[in-house]
């Protein structure tokens, strides 16, 4: 999702220009935009928990390199962002913004091919746990394999729809916002013994 979002991203359509008092904008390659980043929202949502989960099972949890470990994730993570925001930064505004988001494109595709070549590597922990819960039918006819891809291509059409938006997605983040402090809130309360209250504060 990620790689055909950043892709999408380096689509280019007509520069909006003033006809009188209306602006008049390319509309197909709006919705290719947003369509584009409602691609990356959803890829982002599975990314992010599942890359920080597979670098946290890698070690025990007394594990004295675990630290160590999260510490090189989160310095890869700033190092890459740093990066390109340099090099695709410098690629828009010099060569146009289709080259800079094409390269982060390209960037993503690369990452996506040495995640899957060095997946062995992981000693299985960037596998399912249990993979038969995956052929479990979710609904009649529909394992929840399949009921997770359908669940996404109808989160990114949401999202894809949401994103044009803008009063209502703003209104939504900030309900958002409030509910998830509220429950993050409730769960370190409740949820967490005294060392993992320490960790999550």
């Amino acid at each position: 999702l990620l790689v055909l979002g950043h892709l999408g991203m380096a689509v280019e359509g007509e520069q909006a220009r003033l006809v009188g008092d209306t602006v008049v904008r390319d509309d197909r390659a709006l919705q290719v935009f947003y369509f584009s980043l409602a691609l990356i929202v959803v890829g982002v949502g599975f990314l992010k928990p599942n890359i920080s989960t597979i670098v946290g099972r890698l070690y025990g949890i007394d594990d004295p390199r675990r630290d160590a470990g999260f510490t090189i994730f989160y310095m890869g993570i700033n190092l890459g962002a740093l990066t390109a925001t340099l090099v695709c930064g410098y690629l828009g505004v010099t060569y146009g913004w289709g080259y800079g988001f094409g390269v982060a494109g390209i960037g993503m595709l690369f990452g996506l091919v040495t995640f899957l070549h060095g997946q062995k590597h992981l000693r299985g922990h960037a596998e399912p746990p249990v993979p038969e819960r995956l052929r479990e039918p979710a609904l009649p006819g529909l394992n929840k394999e399949w009921a997770i891809y359908l669940g996404a291509g109808a989160g990114v059409v949401a999202a894809w729809q949401m994103l044009q938006f803008h009063g209502a997605v703003g209104v939504l983040l900030n309900v958002l916002a409030i509910v998830v402090l509220l429950g993050l809130a409730w769960f370190i309360a409740f949820c967490c013994n005294p060392v993992e209250r320490s960790r999550m504060l």
